[in-house]
């Protein structure tokens, strides 16, 4: 009598058809290890340098070993680095390039690196923590003997070379100033203190606004631009020049006395603005709190503002 085996299971039947409408990215966003994707067909390179580069997760924007994101899809040498470096990035830019079906685990920088190839185009490659992979190591790669750490948290950095993966409209146009035409220079130059000053006023739930070293530069929130009403677009420009018809009435004061190190608050302040078309009399709560360097010297200034309504005043308002 002879025996029959059961068929296996077809890939296309396995499973909850609901699943094959999750995207690849959807997982990849949630995936706490580094993960990138490079296209791996010749004929797709996109821009002069050559890059190849695809996509990236919260993950590997956070650690970023080596400078992986940077220089995985670039031709020629890494700047600055010795013989030994380069030839273990360049025997890791050409295996996450290679268009293997079924690829061996890679030892580079203190990660072992996995990939997949989906589509016979795109390269998944991730960085694992699980040392038992490393067995075979292309020359200039180092052993590791010890278990590799977790990735770093997410970055939430809207000035960073490598800015979150999501952008509010409004930190996308923040970026898109041409910050190196201003004072402040472009923001891979900026000081640590001026990115957590610039990431601190983005998240701030009330109107806010910097104004930064001696030209005083305006970087402001999404809340604030209703409170600018004419004034905005004046991210990047100088406070003096952007608001010069109310500057020197109502802020230059405040501002010599955060100069001397002084918080300043007010309460009810009347403001006239060009706002809705007309001229209107707004009334404003308001801080502005020096902003001090190492020394203890004042680089900046902060403002949150809260607008209220006018207020009451029973004996002027019977003669009006």
């Amino acid at each position: 009598m002879a025996l029959h085996h059961p068929r296996p299971l077809e890939p296309a039947h396995n499973g909850n058809p609901s699943l094959r409408h999750v995207g690849m990215l959807d997982l990849l966003d949630r995936d706490p290890r580094p993960t990138f994707i490079v296209d791996a067909t010749p004929a797709s390179i996109k821009s002069e340098n050559g890059s190849l580069l695809e996509y990236w997760n919260s993950a590997m924007a956070s650690a970023n070993p080596a400078r992986v994101l940077q220089l995985i899809g670039r031709k020629g040498s890494i700047h600055g680095s010795n013989g030994k470096d380069n030839a273990a990035f360049t025997s890791f830019q050409t295996w996450s390039l290679a268009q293997d079906v079924t690829s061996k685990p890679l030892l580079y920088s203190g990660y072992i690196w996995t990939k997949v190839l989906i589509s016979s185009r795109w390269n998944v490659i991730s960085a694992i923590s699980d040392t038992t992979c490393a067995s075979s190591e292309p020359h200039g790669m180092t052993s590791l003997t010890r278990k590799i750490s977790k990735p770093k948290a997410p970055n939430f950095d809207w000035t960073d070379e490598l800015p979150p993966l999501r952008l509010t409209p409004h930190t996308a146009w923040a970026r898109s100033i041409d910050w190196a035409s201003t004072p402040l220079g472009p923001m891979s130059s900026w000081p640590s203190q001026l990115r957590s000053i610039a990431n601190l006023v983005m998240q701030d739930p009330r109107p806010a606004v910097v104004f930064y070293g001696p030209e005083l530069i305006m970087i402001y929130n999404e809340a604030e631009i209703e409170l600018l009403g004419g004034f905005h677009p004046c991210m990047g420009a100088s406070a003096r020049v952007a608001l010069a018809s109310v500057w020197g009435e109502y802020f230059e004061p405040i501002i010599e006395k955060n100069l001397a190190g002084e918080t300043v608050e007010k309460t009810n302040t009347p403001i006239h603005m060009m706002r809705s078309g007309f001229m209107e009399e707004t009334y404003f709560s308001l801080k502005f709190l020096p902003i001090l360097d190492s020394e203890g010297v004042t680089v900046g200034h902060y403002e949150p503002l809260v607008e209220t309504v006018r207020p009451h005043f029973p004996e002027r308002d019977k003669f009006l």
